[in-house]
């Protein structure tokens, strides 16, 4: 007859067993429900098991760029690429572009105090704002869709959501930059032809730096039908830039001069969304892409579109007389001039009017997008 030391050390082990049968059981039903994932994954043709952050490219949504790696100083790491960097003792950030902040009350990590200086595009459709696909971000969070109010410990800043037309430094000439007032005479002066400035998105873009930046593209393209200057998406941004550098690159060490280039002239343009982005896993960041991809269809659909600032006083973000500059409430679809992206200081509205295809306007056009002659500023 067994002792009970005996039989407890028989219990023990039958117990044992049956836990290594049931962890070996679960780990087999485990191992069936992978295998049944990466089928479905594979017969759907989603991401494979070694997919590295590679496989996310849509009609709308470009995520398998590879990352930059450049060494310090290398000349392809000089960001901007300042037209004249002898000349330029300390760049700044000032631009003229467009601005899309836009108030998100519905939105709990929106700041409160940002402007609604357009109510076309809401951002926060190809954000994510509950870290559902990503992991990190840098500490200014999210950019757009209305900032962030600090409650979730990223840098409290207003939407400073914009696209850069001409980025001129400082307001300092000293410094290689151009003052105030001479930015302000050209652009009210008639000299620069300012269009109604529509745009249509191209697609968002996770750029080539490490970590990257996620960013919404307006490029210049031609349609399918569209043979005509005026009928290319996005004409307005080059024809606007290119008369500003012509005007300023001699007086403006530190004004863009990538522009001025047959190779990128026209794949600048953009709203950074993010930065340092990282994605939870790979089957994240490609279901982040494909969920972009069908935002941006959809706002395609609408075709080019003029930005214009919220018009009911009632809602948040309304600017009011306290807030405008100069004329953007009564005659929108301009430009601004901002020191900082969260520092609009001017706008200029348009003085360049449709139609624009008449034969005189088009040759207009054409001259300031695409015959550009680059060597003429080297």
């Amino acid at each position: 007859m067994a002792s009970v030391a005996d039989m407890k050390i028989q219990t023990d082990y039958r117990n044992k067993c049956n836990l290594q049968y049931k962890h070996t059981l679960l780990t087999a039903l485990d191992l069936i429900k992978e295998l049944m994932l990466r089928n479905i994954m594979s017969t759907e043709n989603l991401i494979r098991e070694d997919a590295s952050m590679a496989d996310c490219d849509f009609e709308f949504a470009k995520g398998a760029t590879k990352p930059k790696s450049c060494a310090p100083c290398a000349p392809d790491a000089i960001m901007p690429p300042i037209y004249n960097l002898d000349g330029c003792a300390y760049h700044g950030t000032c631009a003229i572009g467009l601005i899309l902040s836009r108030n998100s009350p519905e939105e709990p990590m929106g700041n409160k105090k940002t402007l609604s200086r357009q109510t076309q595009f809401d951002l926060n459709l190809i954000q994510d704002r509950k870290y559902e696909y990503f992991a990190t971000t840098n500490d200014d969070g999210w950019l757009c869709g209305g900032g962030e109010n600090g409650d979730h410990c990223k840098i409290p800043a207003v939407d400073s959501a914009h696209i850069t037309i001409a980025e001129i430094g400082t307001l300092d000439s000293k410094y290689g930059g151009i003052e105030v007032e001479y930015i302000q005479n050209l652009l009210t002066s008639g000299s620069i032809l300012i269009p109604h400035m529509g745009i249509i998105p191209s697609f968002v873009f996770k750029n080539p730096d490490n970590p990257p930046e996620v960013e919404l593209k307006f490029e210049l393209a031609k349609g399918e039908n569209n043979n005509n200057i005026e009928e290319y998406e996005n004409w307005a941004l080059p024809f606007l830039y290119n008369q500003i550098f012509d005007k300023l690159h001699n007086i403006n060490p530190a004004i863009h001069g990538h522009m001025a280039n047959e190779n990128k002239r026209n794949d600048h343009y953009h709203v950074t969304l993010v930065r340092k982005s990282a994605w939870r896993n790979a089957k994240k960041m490609f279901d982040y892409f494909k969920k972009c991809s069908d935002v941006v269809k959809t706002w395609r659909e609408t075709g080019p579109v003029y930005l214009e600032p919220e018009q009911n006083h009632k809602n948040p973000g309304f600017i009011g007389k306290d807030n405008s500059l100069r004329d953007e409430n009564t005659n929108p679809h301009g430009i601004y001039l901002y020191k900082t992206r969260n520092e609009v200081i001017d706008y200029y509205s348009p003085n360049f009017h449709p139609p624009y295809n008449t034969p005189e306007k088009r040759e207009i056009i054409q001259k300031w997008v695409l015959d550009i002659k680059p060597e003429a500023y080297k």
